[in-house]
């Protein structure tokens, strides 16, 4: 099974600095807003629509930032899922 997931950097920059937004998830890991790609979906609405859901921000995409893939399996009850994340920068 493979799956597919889009998220975002959220930033600020402020008076010269550069702020992060990371969110905390139920066993108290820090993540950043991201989730699945729903049918239809490009991967940047999906990652927009994902920070939105999870942060009440609305962002735009800094496509000058590019994108980061992450690729990890995890093992969920008897099957195994390739999970394929990308991260681009928005603020």
């Amino acid at each position: 099974m493979k799956e597919i997931s889009a998220g975002g950097v959220v930033y600020r920059k402020d008076n010269g600095s550069i702020s992060l937004l990371a969110l905390t998830d139920r066993f108290g890991r820090y993540s950043l807003p991201k989730g699945k790609q729903e049918a239809g979906e490009t991967l940047k609405e999906t990652a927009l629509r994902e920070i939105w859901e999870e942060t009440a921000i609305k962002g735009t995409s800094n496509s000058r930032w590019g994108s980061s893939r992450i690729r990890t399996i995890t093992r969920n009850t008897a099957r195994w899922t390739k999970k394929c994340t990308i991260f681009s920068c928005g603020r």
